[in-house]
Parts: C-alpha cells; structure tokens; sequence
C-alpha cells in the first residue's frame, strides 16, 4: 500500500510540475499591452484571399472589455518558422494615432502562425473566429488630392478627427517619391552584413550633400557583385547617380489617401 501510495504521489508530482512549466510558457499576443488604458485599437486589414475573410472583412476592436477579453483568449502555440504562405490577416495595435506593432496572420493549410517581433508561433484560426462577436467592420475611403503638401495637411486633419479608425500608411510624409539604382558591392556574396555595410557606404556618401534633405535608401535585390537599391526622398537625388545606374526612373508619389470609418453594422 504504500508503495502504491508513493508512486501515485510521484505521478502527481511529475504531472503538477508538466502543468506550471506549460502555465509558465504560455504566451498571449497582447499580454504586454495594458488596454484599461484606454485610447487602443486593434485594426485588422485583409491580406491574400482567404475563407477567414467571410463574415469578418476589414474591422476595428476598440472598446476596453473587447480588448481585455481577447487578450485574455488569443493564446500562442509553440515557436514556428514563417514559410512560404500569404498572410490573411495584417493586424495594427494603436494607441492613440501611434502604430504600436505589426502581427501578421496566416491561416492557409499548413502555415496556422503568427508573425510578431519575438518570431513567429502557431496560433488557432479558431480563436480568431471566435472573436467575431468583438469586430466592428470598418470600410476605406479614398480621397485624391491635388498636391503632396495638400495631402499632408489632410492627413494631418484626419488624424484630430475621432470618426477615423485609421489611416492607410503613406510614403510621402516625408519623401516626394523613388527611384532605384544599381551600385558595385564587390564579394558581397549574397551576405546580409557585407551587402548593409554596401547600403551604408552610399547612404554615408549621400549625407555628406546636406542640401538632399531627408531620405531612405534600402535593398531591393543583388546580381554578382552589384546590388539594387530603391532610394526614396527628393528627386534632387537622383543627380548623384550615373543614367546607366538608373534601373528605374524616378516616380513622384501619388497624393492619394485612404482613411477608414466604422460602417453602420458590425
């Protein structure tokens, strides 16, 4: 007896311990947001094609019970890896105007994960669903305006307007538009650290021009000892740089902006 009794108190040792260890490594997409706070939105955007969209569509979560409540329910799975799968969902997390961080959700057959800062985990499309009863639909609105600074100024408007959701991330905040050049990056071997410091080198040599104002420059691909950059900021730059380098011409930004409203139903 108690012999039977020791090895059941054993069992239910080992058993406890496997419970805490998985309390412990639960992980919970929002567990770092205090949503009591208020002023916080989940906005989520459509992605590929998915049967996820039906019913849901483009939606906002902004009332604090909806909130603390999903935090509360969207839980993660283990770490993945992100694989070669559209996203369904592109979810935003505000607060205020401020796009606080990016998820990227993916539902296809195979590929049930979330991407977020710390990597990617799988996470139930179930859970998601769910959460229906806590989404209010939003629908875009796009306005054509006549100029970039007109533009700017309207997106400035929209952002003192409690009736906007959100407003679909622009270029031209600060950069008229973008062309892109190829440029010499000798042995770079398709290496990350050899083909930034390449990027680096040109960016350094372009700040030393300090009438160019404010500018971007990122990598866009690489053939054998070259690589691709798109540079967006004034066209004044594209002086700097030889014709034959030019692989795209520069092209103004279309002052164009998005914005989203609640509809009338949820």
């Amino acid at each position: 007896m108690k012999k039977y009794v020791s090895s059941l108190y054993i069992i239910l040792l080992v058993v406890s311990r496997f419970v805490v260890a998985n309390e412990a490594e639960e992980v919970r997409i929002f567990e770092k947001y205090n949503f009591e706070d208020a002023d916080y939105k989940i906005v989520g955007f459509l992605g590929q094609s998915h049967s996820s969209h039906i019913g849901i569509g483009e939606f906002v979560i902004d009332d604090i019970n909806s909130l603390t409540s999903i935090r509360d329910k969207w839980k993660l799975g283990e770490r993945t890896v992100s694989k070669a799968c559209g996203y369904s969902y592109i979810l935003h997390i505000i607060q205020g105007r401020k796009v606080l961080e990016k998820l990227r959700l993916n539902f296809e057959n195979g590929c049930s994960y979330v991407d977020t800062k710390s990597g990617s985990y799988f996470f139930d499309q179930e859970i998601f669903l769910r959460s229906k009863k806590y989404m209010h639909s939003i629908a875009p609105e796009k306005h054509k305006l006549e100029s970039l600074d007109i533009a700017r100024a309207f997106i400035h408007q929209m952002e003192r307007n409690s009736e906007i959701v959100s407003i679909r991330p622009v270029n031209w905040m600060e950069y008229d538009g973008q062309f892109r050049v190829q440029i010499e990056c000798k042995k770079h071997n398709y290496d990350k650290q050899r083909i930034g410091a390449c990027v680096s080198g040109i960016e350094s040599q372009l700040r030393k021009k300090t009438s160019l104002g404010l500018f971007e420059i990122a990598p866009s691909g690489t053939s054998k000892d070259k690589i691709i950059v798109t540079i967006k900021g004034s066209q004044e730059l594209v002086g700097f740089f030889e014709g034959d380098s030019i692989i795209f011409k520069w092209q103004d930004y279309v002052p164009e902006v998005v914005v989203y409203k609640k509809t009338a139903h949820k």
